[in-house]
């Protein structure tokens, strides 16, 4: 499903790829909400740039975006691959935390827990959680101990099913799938302690994003983030509280 309005101050329209997300972006009926539609909402609104909502599962919006399908991607941390075929515009922060079922809440760490000889975890696709966690990950597939998801209400369902024994939830869907029921109230969400919350943002590809429409964005997005608008937005969904603890590090001195 795709979304927009009739403003053209860019070159052209630009279709934005946006995924479930937990509070990131998510269908409430028929209508598609969340911190990543508004964003790019208010940010049609103050540019005056024609941005069109485009709703797929995140591994394909990865791909699509790499093939140039997709011109600019929401709620993505930076890479070096990414950065060759995209523009990177940081607005938020994201951190990775484990889920376990409350019998394996003595697992304090990602790291305990890839020391449990056969405990599986689970994560969906096309997700990036960070250097330390990513090598988790391979060591774990390596050893046969990982399983993929196509997305998150997928991995909760396993983990509630016992399937798995982990699973690995970005803040704002783990918080959002508890608040919903969906993870079971014994879930023990514990945070990774080599990763800190760690810069996401937009993309913007190469080659298909005028330059100068990279700027103008990108003067819009800052603005955005510099009255406060970004993590106001985020308490909206998250509550004050807990926004106040994903953006910590824009907080300190």
């Amino acid at each position: 499903m795709c979304m927009g309005v009739s403003q053209a101050a860019c070159q052209r329209t630009y279709v934005v790829g946006v995924s479930d997300l937990g509070y990131s972006a998510f269908y409430d009926g028929k209508t598609l909400r969340g911190i990543a539609p508004e964003l790019v909402h208010e940010l049609m609104r103050r540019s005056g740039c024609r941005l069109v909502l485009s709703f797929r599962p995140r591994a394909r919006v990865m791909q699509e975006f790499a093939a140039g399908t997709l011109d600019i991607i929401t709620s993505v941390q930076r890479t070096p691959e990414r950065d060759l075929i995209g523009a990177f515009l940081p607005y938020a922060y994201t951190e990775t935390d484990l889920a376990t079922p409350a019998a394996y809440s003595g697992i304090t760490s990602l790291a305990a827990f890839a020391e449990r000889s056969g405990l599986q975890l689970g994560v969906v696709r096309g997700i990036y959680y960070g250097r330390h966690a990513g090598a988790l990950i391979e060591s774990l597939a390596d050893a046969g101990r990982l399983q993929y998801s196509p997305d998150f209400q997928n991995l909760a369902a396993k983990l509630n099913g016992g399937r798995i024994q982990g699973a690995l939830f970005p803040f704002t869907i783990h918080v959002k799938l508890m608040n919903d029921g969906v993870l079971d109230g014994g879930t023990v969400v514990t945070g990774i302690p080599e990763e800190e919350p760690a810069s996401i943002g937009l993309y913007l590809k190469h080659g298909e994003v005028a330059p100068a429409d990279v700027e103008r964005l990108n003067k819009w997005l800052k603005a955005l983030v510099r009255e406060g608008w970004v993590e106001r937005t985020y308490a909206s969904y998250l509550g004050r509280a807990q926004a106040r603890h994903l953006f910590r590090l824009a907080h300190q001195p």
